[in-house]
């Protein structure tokens, strides 16, 4: 499931194709979390085939609920894009660069 902020008007209607900058893959259950879809004054659920359709899309993983997978992407991302002597990147640094 993916995530680019508000979305959706209180008719759920779509109104904008994202909100925020940092476009997250989240995990569809953690921690016994429910929610309806769409809700108003809340995120618009995006849903992707796979993972990479979501990197392909532009979203990396959440931070939250996907630790381990988001922890493997800033490390990877970090190899690919700062030098070795700087401190592991956080996720507002991917989004500066």
């Amino acid at each position: 499931m993916g995530n680019r902020g508000v979305l959706n008007n209180k008719d759920k209607e779509l109104t904008r194709t994202f909100k925020i900058k940092p476009w997250i893959t989240c995990a569809l259950e953690f921690k016994g979390r429910q929610r309806e879809l769409m809700s108003p004054g809340g995120y618009t659920e995006l849903f992707f085939l796979d993972e990479v359709t979501a990197f392909a899309a532009g979203h990396r993983p959440c931070a939250e609920g996907r630790r381990a997978r988001y922890n493997e992407f800033r490390d990877a991302w970090g190899n690919a894009n700062q030098p070795k002597e700087e401190l592991k990147i956080r996720a507002p640094g991917i989004l500066r660069r």
